[in-house]
């Protein structure tokens, strides 16, 4: 548009100057000589000309600029179409020896490509392992970082040469996805490689980190027969931390994880001690494969702080607990509760994650900044965990539920004490 706005400008002033030069009749008449029309027309059409080869041209060179920027736009287009999906693993070998892993991945495509970026990704979506580990993030495509891959040549990744990551937090069984990032060598601003991420492309695949868990000891001793006694409810006054008189003197039982699974009745007892070597020992059949908790009753007499001691016709674990009170009787542990789940790439096992907690508190006192200690204990009397946390609440809360998260791998099976203390 701006050529042929130029065309007619000049043309309307050519235009001009030619009515100037060629003079009327009458000005012949008063002795001035004009330019003749037929010269003034050769004038005007050799002007034209001009014009039309200087637009032709212009134009064929902004036509060559164009056509160049979409050649190059198309050969971009066909390097990303020619190289996506085409850089394969060819072998893996992630052992537990780290000396001996590596990864070797093939070009089966017809362009040179540069691999750029190594990862390890947990199966929470967690980045555990990156190469290279320098603030760019991305590998040259030369000597100091990787060289090319030729057109079916394959490159070989290990872990001695750090090209293969290691995953330090990575547990045995865990299922990782080793990614590998690639771009076309053509496509490629290695001197500034976040030009390029969006013509980066990966491939990736899937390794079980090496190595399994050992099963403890206190697993291993459990027998043929055992469930999981993921909570422990007395009925007990938020204002003095007592358990209630009949009919309310229950004391509440919750299961999961048994093996082996049955839906008939079982035996449990529990013996409750609490101050001044006060006893009590109540007991009951309970079904152990329904998700609701089951009331033993006759616990009255038993005021915090106790301990409770539970045994079965199934082995509970844990099997010992024990619920503190504060010196000045306002906190009381009410209820413990131990939440699990099944993570099959750390253990057979279910695995706690975190402990829940329901605390009495005497109605019309606030508490500010309250310890609560939670120990854990296998059944050598090692301390597996020490789980921490302070508590707020007002004057007019007579109940406080806390959760509090095991940040320790423990398999529920390796329990065999949870006490939990308020000071």
């Amino acid at each position: 548009m701006g050529i042929l706005f130029l065309y007619d400008a000049v043309a309307a002033k050519i235009r001009s100057l030619m009515r100037m030069m060629v003079r009327q009749p009458r000005d012949a008449i008063k002795g001035r000589m004009g330019i003749s029309p037929a010269v003034a027309t050769a004038i005007l059409a050799g002007v034209t000309l001009f014009l039309g080869i200087l637009l032709i041209t212009l134009s064929a060179g902004w036509f060559s600029v164009n056509a160049t920027d979409l050649n190059l736009q198309a050969n971009r287009e066909i390097q990303l179409i020619k190289t996506s999906g085409l850089l394969v693993f060819e072998s893996v070998r992630y052992a537990a020896n780290s000396a001996s892993r590596s990864a070797t991945v093939r070009n089966v495509s017809e362009v040179e490509l540069c691999v750029t970026r190594v990862e390890l990704i947990r199966e929470n979506g967690i980045l555990a392992g990156v190469w290279p580990t320098s603030p760019e993030g991305w590998a040259r495509c030369d000597p100091t970082g990787l060289n090319p891959i030729m057109s079916r040549q394959s490159l070989n990744l290990s872990a001695t040469d750090g090209t293969l990551p290691p995953c330090i937090d990575c547990s045995p069984g865990e299922r990782i996805r080793l990614r590998v990032w690639y771009i076309a060598r053509s496509l490629y601003d290695q001197n500034n490689p976040v030009n390029s991420a969006d013509e980066m492309r990966f491939t990736e695949t899937l390794i079980v980190f090496p190595g399994t868990r050992r099963v403890g000891m206190c697993t291993a001793n459990l027998g043929s027969r055992y469930v999981v006694l993921s909570s422990i409810d007395p009925l007990t006054n938020y204002n003095n931390g007592r358990i209630m008189d009949s009919p309310n003197d229950k004391l509440y039982l919750g299961f999961s994880h048994s093996t082996p699974a049955t839906d008939n009745p079982v035996h449990f007892g529990v013996k409750l001690v609490g101050r001044d070597n006060v006893v009590v020992v109540i007991s009951s059949n309970l079904r152990i494969d329904v998700p609701y908790e089951q009331a033993i009753a006759g616990a009255a007499g038993i005021s915090t702080p106790f301990s409770a001691y539970a045994s079965g016709y199934y082995q509970p674990v844990p099997w010992e607990f024990y619920f503190d009170r504060t010196d000045d009787g306002v906190l009381h542990v009410s209820d413990i509760r131990l939440i699990t789940q099944y993570r099959s790439y750390l253990s057979e096992f279910p695995i706690l994650t975190s402990v829940q907690l329901t605390l009495g508190k005497l109605y019309g006192v606030a508490v500010h900044d309250r310890p609560v200690n939670v120990y854990l204990t296998d059944c050598n009397g090692v301390r597996l965990a020490t789980l921490s946390i302070t508590i707020s609440a007002g004057s007019e809360e007579e109940w406080i539920t806390v959760f509090i998260d095991v940040p320790e791998i423990i398999e529920v099976t390796e329990l065999a004490k949870v006490e939990v203390y308020l000071r």
